[in-house]
């Protein structure tokens, strides 16, 4: 009886060997890689975002970390703005940032998935893809005024919804598509639906900014005009009574103005 146990025991402990000889050689990274933990202003080192920043910052912007909040879950991340915090506004883009820096010059794509996993309609608010010629200090409360910018995805201004928005001197103006009435996101819930997955798109060629939503173009916009000081920001973006979850996050630069990649034919490449 001793000797048939002894054998059954040495059976299960050379299943175990040979399922652990199957598992690949980075299973125990794997499963003990952890999220990524966002430091307010501080630039990400190692992981999937490395080379990215969070920030929350303008007016209005309410307590980071609970009012605008960040989680990685690994394959997307979610960015919330609870509470009624954050807005936009002619002085202001407020709200949860995580971004990109792009040197002066230089050409870029950026494309996402991008879920809305709530929102509760509200005045000056604003959700998706942005693009800003500055970005404030993590913190920082005051006014934003001399930042321009750009945003695809969803708006709410004075009870009138847009699929984007620009700021350029001083000014926000909302934005649509001019296919919307053939597209199949009605005008009606143009500032994005409850559950919906949006693909949006900001690229940078030469002297030109283009904005898609759904492969739509929402806006072109010039680039001079938007980044007059030079310094190009662009990424992800929440304001004001909004959850979405972005997967499929992709972003290319390139030196110089001559990248060949343009809206008809749009590069996907992997985090740079």
């Amino acid at each position: 009886m001793k000797k048939f146990r002894g054998r059954r025991l040495l059976a299960m402990v050379m299943a175990v060997l040979m399922v652990i000889g199957m598992m690949p050689t980075d299973w125990a990274a794997t499963v003990a890689s952890a999220a990524t933990t966002f430091e307010g202003g501080q630039e990400v080192t190692d992981g999937t975002w490395a080379g990215w920043r969070w920030s929350v910052f303008g007016e209005g912007t309410g307590n980071i970390g609970t009012d605008n909040k960040i989680t990685d879950n690994g394959s997307s991340v979610t960015l919330y703005s609870g509470n009624n915090k954050g807005k936009i506004s002619n002085n202001n883009d407020v709200g949860n940032y995580l971004y990109r820096k792009v040197d002066a010059g230089s050409d870029f794509i950026i494309t996402a998935d991008v879920k809305v996993d709530s929102w509760t309609a509200a005045n000056q608010q604003a959700w998706g893809l942005i693009t800003m010629s500055a970005v404030q200090n993590n913190g920082y409360t005051g006014k934003d005024k001399y930042n321009s910018s750009a945003l695809v995805g969803g708006v709410q201004i004075a009870g009138v919804q847009y699929q984007g928005h620009t700021r350029l001197n001083n000014t926000l103006t909302g934005v649509n598509s001019t296919d919307i009435s053939s597209n199949a996101d009605a005008l009606a819930v143009a500032s994005g639906e409850q559950g919906k997955t949006y693909k949006l798109t900001i690229q940078k060629t030469g002297s030109k900014v283009t904005l898609l939503r759904n492969n739509l173009i929402v806006q072109e916009i010039s680039a001079d005009s938007l980044y007059a000081a030079g310094d190009m920001y662009v990424g992800l973006f929440t304001s004001r009574k909004v959850q979405v979850t972005f997967s499929n996050v992709k972003f290319d630069t390139v030196a110089g103005t001559t990248h060949s990649t343009t809206v008809t034919d749009i590069k996907y490449p992997t985090k740079a």
